[in-house]
């Protein structure tokens, strides 16, 4: 079986979480980018709540042409860890006791029934405006069809590791610690002490001296204390999902301290926000800003998106992208603008081949087309010629291509 290249596929939410209760936008803008650079998007979806203002984006045929591009799935899933050693209502805590504070359980949570979870997020995909019943039941069917699945047992193996990793990796969990005490408390708690020892396999205590450096009450260091292992976990779940998919997880900043600590050397290679921030940085040193399409007045063209996915410019494109972290914007820009990526990309057009036919044919020598010869430095080899004027995928991805994906709106 052939390997999988973790790095070309990417699981992650595009879900824009909004005041009012279960209101959900999507970032569009994300989705372009990360098909644009990953293989495969696996849309990490909020009960299926993006797409409502999807179809209200870009309409409902371009989003059934998404849902029908093998570079698109979604994962539907509630599996999740929680912390529940004051949960008195489960009937294993109920057996066990409830725990004091400062002692936690991780628990892996999920649906008992994920068929009638599935079925319970694709209702309120009726109640889109301007579909009719028939184009909501193709819809539907298109979804659950693009549906991919965590292994069985997912949510019990996740809280295990989870737990081990607080057992094992207390330097993360101080990390992680450090982090909730910024959040909550607003300070930088730095040289504080903390250990965790284990009460049973599913069971454990952490003695920290939060409270005397602070002035916390017990109920304040629970709290910061589960928010902190309850950020290791969540790292534990994002790397078994990365397994589980052979994908990468979309880490959000406040998750990059704890990765720098787990897997310091590697973290840039692994996170595909260092992509997107490269993609968003080269759009806005070549004049295209990285606005919702809705605001610019531009509707996204997803057919001529998915097509240029698969160009030859934009697979070269994503290989560019990783090299030029330490290059600066003045040197991309002399590459985008640089007469000798353009002269390349001519080069391969009827009259550029005519060029190249006459340079390695002898017939620069001949006067008038000696003149236009000389706009190539008098090259007459083919291989110089090749490397003196290579086609640039990065440049026709940049200049023709991507602004292709938005057409102008006729909605308006």
């Amino acid at each position: 079986m052939t390997a999988v290249d973790i790095t070309r596929r990417l699981i992650g939410t595009s879900a824009i979480l909004k005041d009012a209760p279960d209101a959900v936008g999507v970032d569009l803008n994300g989705i372009i980018r990360r098909l644009i650079l990953f293989d495969t998007y696996i849309l990490k979806t909020v009960r299926l709540r993006e797409f409502p203002s999807l179809i209200a984006e870009v309409g409902f045929d371009e989003t059934m042409q998404l849902l029908k591009s093998t570079a698109f799935e979604i994962e539907c899933e509630c599996a999740q860890i929680g912390q529940t050693g004051q949960t008195g209502i489960l009937e294993s805590r109920a057996i066990k006791g409830v725990l004091p504070p400062l002692s936690y359980t991780l628990s892996g949570l999920d649906a008992a029934d994920h068929e009638k979870y599935v079925h319970d997020c694709l209702q309120p995909l009726h109640l889109i405006h301007g579909l009719t019943h028939k184009q909501v039941v193709r819809l539907k069917r298109a979804i659950v069809d693009k549906m991919v699945r965590l292994p069985q047992g997912f949510a019990s193996r996740i809280s295990a590791q989870a737990t081990a990793d607080v057992l094992k990796k207390q330097d993360l969990v101080k990390k992680s610690v450090a982090i909730a005490a910024r959040r909550i408390l607003g300070v930088e708690p730095l040289n504080f002490e903390l250990s965790v020892h284990e009460i049973d396999s599913e069971d454990f205590h952490v003695e920290t001296d939060l409270a005397k450096r602070f002035g916390i009450d017990v109920e304040t260091r629970h709290k910061v204390v589960e928010q902190g292992l309850l950020g290791v976990a969540g790292l534990s779940s994002r790397f078994a999902e990365m397994e589980a998919y052979s994908a990468l997880s979309g880490f959000i900043d406040d998750d990059l301290p704890l990765v720098y600590e787990l897997l310091d050397f590697l973290v840039h290679s692994i996170s595909p926000e260092t992509k997107e921030r490269q993609f968003r940085r080269v759009l806005e040193i070549a004049g295209f800003p990285d606005v919702a399409p809705a605001v610019s007045g531009k509707r996204v063209n997803i057919a001529r998106l998915l097509e240029i996915r698969e160009s030859d410019e934009c697979r070269e494109f994503r290989q560019w992208l990783p090299t030029i972290e330490t290059i600066s914007d003045t040197e991309i820009q002399e590459r985008l603008d640089s007469l000798r990526a353009k002269l390349g990309n001519a080069t391969q057009t009827g009259v550029g081949k005519a060029l190249r036919f006459l340079v390695t044919s002898g017939i620069g020598i001949i006067p008038v087309a000696g003149q236009i010869a000389g706009l190539v430095a008098g090259a007459v080899d083919t291989f110089v010629l090749e490397k003196l004027l290579p086609k640039s995928g990065v440049v026709a991805f940049i200049n023709n291509l991507y602004p292709s994906v938005f057409d102008e709106r006729t909605d308006r």
